[in-house]
């Protein structure tokens, strides 16, 4: 088991960082912000979930690949 704690932490790489793990990662905290300069990607080989309470908001030019959008409340994992 590898644990920092500390007031602040700051991880800094030069070319790239990377995060892997075989079972699971969970990031909590009051406010998470990833801010990507060019380009971010998510991606899953199964089912993508966004679970968001209050709201989402989408800025964005151009939106590319929606499949379907409806009123009607379903999801896929009671399925």
């Amino acid at each position: 088991n590898l644990r920092f704690e500390g007031d602040k932490i700051n991880f800094v790489a030069r070319e790239s960082f990377n995060v892997e793990s075989h079972d699971k990662v969970d990031i909590n905290g009051q406010n998470v912000n990833i801010h990507a300069r060019q380009r971010m990607r998510i991606k899953s080989s199964s089912l993508l979930s966004v679970n968001a309470k209050c709201g989402v908001e989408l800025l964005t030019k151009i939106i590319k690949g929606v499949s379907c959008a409806t009123p009607k409340r379903s999801t896929l994992l009671n399925k």
